[in-house]
């Protein structure tokens, strides 16, 4: 079974994700090719294997977003873009 999305849908979902920071719109889009590359596997979708890709997807992005920002510190203070980070402003340790 395929459901494919109306051009209203998809604009409600492209709204949705304009109002998302950087952060979490990298992590929503590696989800959602994620989800997308386990729908195009040939067989039956399972919603609890979907479910457990979609969760581990979500929690293994945010953590290397996290790692990325840990390791990336003093590289950080040095760019207006990413100078005002609660771990460059020391509000995180």
């Amino acid at each position: 079974m395929t459901t494919l999305l109306t051009c209203s849908q998809l604009y409600v979902i492209s709204v949705l994700i304009d109002e998302l920071n950087s952060s979490l719109l990298l992590i929503v889009l590696v989800v959602l090719t994620a989800m997308g590359g386990y729908a195009m596997a040939p067989g039956v979708i399972d919603l609890t294997t979907l479910s457990a890709l979609t969760l581990g997807t979500f929690l293994q992005s945010a953590a290397a977003n996290s790692t990325n920002q840990v390791i990336e510190v003093k590289y950080d203070r040095q760019m207006k873009r990413t100078m005002n980070r609660p771990i460059v402003r020391g509000l995180i340790r």
